[in-house]
């Protein structure tokens, strides 16, 4: 995928729940609260939590013989029902716990591994031919209409779901 080869930029699709709650927060037709609500929801699902700040010290890290076991499955069900998708840019400003006792510290190119080979799998947007490249910065608004304003805001409701939820 690359996106000075694309006629029009992609659409994030607001069928998924927490996609449209951010949107509605744009369109100030909902609130930060109603889309934190809905992200933690699909993260207590799935085991999965993003937090702004720090890891607490007591989180236990997944050496990386077991993340297959632990984290991909997880983390690619998390995407698929909440399509929360950030560059590795944004990844560095939270910590991810998972099933309440672990944390993975994703490298810059891990992360955007991880999102590309979960974008290819489900052909996110429709899209087949994700990279790395492509989340290692993070997508755009060239490549993803509004994506930039939608990803500030996802970040906000991070930041309000860590402070109150």
């Amino acid at each position: 995928m690359n996106s000075r080869n694309r006629p029009i930029a992609l659409r994030l699709e607001r069928s998924v729940a927490f996609v449209d709650a951010v949107f509605k927060v744009i369109e100030s037709k909902g609130t930060e609260m109603d889309a934190a609500t809905i992200l933690r929801n699909a993260e207590k699902l799935h085991g999965i939590e993003f937090l702004i700040g720090p890891a607490a010290p007591t989180l236990i890290q997944i050496p990386i013989s077991q993340y297959s076991a632990i984290v991909e499955d997880r983390m690619h069900k998390f995407l698929s029902a909440s399509h929360l998708v950030i560059g590795s840019a944004e990844y560095a400003r939270l910590h991810v716990v998972i099933s309440g006792t672990y944390t993975y510290e994703w490298t810059h190119r891990e992360w955007s591994h991880m999102i590309g080979n979960w974008a290819n799998q489900v052909k996110w947007l429709g899209e087949p031919d994700w990279s790395y490249l492509d989340f290692y910065g993070g997508p755009n608004d060239r490549l993803i209409e509004n994506y930039n304003i939608w990803c500030a805001t996802v970040m906000k409701v991070i930041e309000r779901k860590s402070n109150i939820l």
